[in-house]
Protein backbone atom coordinates (compact mmCIF):
# COMPACT_ATOMS: atom_id res chain seq x y z
CA UNK A 1 0.00 0.00 0.00
CA UNK A 2 1.62 3.21 -1.30
CA UNK A 3 0.02 6.53 0.72
CA UNK A 4 0.50 9.72 -1.04
CA UNK A 5 -0.28 12.65 0.85
CA UNK A 6 -3.29 13.37 3.24
CA UNK A 7 -6.24 11.06 2.77
CA UNK A 8 -8.84 12.28 0.18
CA UNK A 9 -12.18 13.88 1.18
CA UNK A 10 -15.32 12.36 0.13
CA UNK A 11 -17.86 14.47 -1.52
CA UNK A 12 -21.48 13.56 -1.09
CA UNK A 13 -24.33 14.52 -3.72
CA UNK A 14 -27.44 16.22 -2.36
CA UNK A 15 -29.32 13.27 -3.34
CA UNK A 16 -26.63 10.76 -1.48
CA UNK A 17 -27.06 13.53 1.43
CA UNK A 18 -30.76 13.32 1.55
CA UNK A 19 -31.42 9.49 1.22
CA UNK A 20 -28.66 9.42 4.48
CA UNK A 21 -30.80 11.55 6.92
CA UNK A 22 -33.98 10.09 5.41
CA UNK A 23 -32.61 6.89 6.69
CA UNK A 24 -32.91 7.64 10.12
CA UNK A 25 -35.97 6.52 11.87
CA UNK A 26 -37.06 3.97 9.18
CA UNK A 27 -37.64 0.54 10.80
CA UNK A 28 -36.36 2.26 13.74
CA UNK A 29 -33.15 2.99 12.39
CA UNK A 30 -31.38 4.93 14.57
CA UNK A 31 -28.81 8.07 13.51
CA UNK A 32 -25.69 6.17 14.85
CA UNK A 33 -26.72 3.12 12.93
CA UNK A 34 -27.21 5.20 9.50
CA UNK A 35 -24.23 6.67 10.20
CA UNK A 36 -22.00 3.70 10.62
CA UNK A 37 -23.64 1.50 7.63
CA UNK A 38 -23.06 4.86 5.21
CA UNK A 39 -19.37 5.55 7.00
CA UNK A 40 -20.10 8.86 8.14
CA UNK A 41 -20.21 10.71 11.00
CA UNK A 42 -22.92 11.62 13.29
CA UNK A 43 -22.24 15.36 13.50
CA UNK A 44 -22.52 15.25 9.95
CA UNK A 45 -25.72 13.57 9.70
CA UNK A 46 -27.03 16.12 12.02
CA UNK A 47 -25.70 18.88 10.18
CA UNK A 48 -26.95 18.18 6.96
CA UNK A 49 -30.17 17.75 8.45
CA UNK A 50 -29.87 21.33 9.69
CA UNK A 51 -29.62 22.65 6.42
CA UNK A 52 -31.96 20.73 5.03
CA UNK A 53 -34.63 21.86 7.60
CA UNK A 54 -33.72 25.42 7.06
CA UNK A 55 -33.89 25.50 3.20
CA UNK A 56 -37.62 23.27 3.32
CA UNK A 57 -36.16 20.42 1.88
CA UNK A 58 -36.28 17.86 4.93
CA UNK A 59 -38.23 14.47 3.97
CA UNK A 60 -41.63 14.27 5.61
CA UNK A 61 -40.41 11.17 7.55
CA UNK A 62 -36.98 13.06 9.00
CA UNK A 63 -38.98 16.75 10.33
CA UNK A 64 -39.54 15.39 13.61
CA UNK A 65 -42.76 13.24 13.51
CA UNK A 66 -44.01 11.08 16.69
CA UNK A 67 -40.90 10.08 19.06
CA UNK A 68 -41.08 7.54 21.56
CA UNK A 69 -39.78 8.26 25.33
CA UNK A 70 -39.36 6.28 28.28
CA UNK A 71 -39.90 7.64 31.54
CA UNK A 72 -38.90 6.69 34.74
CA UNK A 73 -40.66 7.62 38.06
CA UNK A 74 -38.91 9.91 40.33
CA UNK A 75 -37.42 8.36 43.46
Amino acid sequence: MEILGRERRRRWTEAERLEIVAAVGVNGETLSRVARRYDVSRAQIYNWRHAFKKRGQLPASSSGGCQKFRVRAGG
